[in-house]
Formats: structure tokens, sequence, C-alpha cells
């Protein structure tokens, strides 16, 4: 479990960070985030004490379990396309 889930004040400051991101004017400027949109806001990110707070937009944005491995499965079939070819091998 990551040491920031253990501070008194990450659970308020994920809830006030999520009404702040539902309010119109989060953003200085417009977005239009569509359904599966994720957020990730992190803080001190090069120190030991790295705080991470992540959310998912389902028309309006909502706290969420960060999970590495979801967001690199999303990330990796983004990028995987086309057949998978072995060296050696003239089929496609």
């Amino acid at each position: 479990m990551p040491h920031y889930l253990n501070r008194p004040d990450y659970i308020e400051n994920q809830f006030k960070l999520e009404g702040r991101l539902n309010d119109s004017d989060a953003f200085d400027f417009v977005i239009q985030p569509m359904k599966g949109d994720r957020f990730e806001i992190v803080l001190d990110n090069l120190t030991k004490q790295r705080v991470e707070y992540h959310f998912i937009y389902d028309n309006n944005w909502e706290m969420h379990d960060y999970d590495y491995f979801e967001v690199t499965n999303h990330h990796i079939k983004k990028i995987a396309k086309g057949p998978i070819r072995f060296e050696g091998s003239s089929q496609e």
C-alpha cells in the first residue's frame, strides 16, 4: 500500500479535489472530457513523499483507486497495432 494513503489529510484532500474538478471553472480553458478519461494529480513527484490522486470521468470526475496494471494495459492497447511478427517468419 502506498505510504500516502496513511496521511491523515489524504481522504479529505481527495474529496476537495474531486469537488473542485467538477466546478465549471476548474480549468483555465474549456475541456470536454469523454467517459473513461483519466486525470491524475501528483504532488512532490521527485521526493519520497510523492502523493497521487486519481480520477475517472463518467459524466463528472470521480475518485478512483489507482491500478498500475490497468493504466499500463490501457496505454499498451493504444499503441499495439498491426500483426505480430516473428523473426524468420514470412507470415503476418
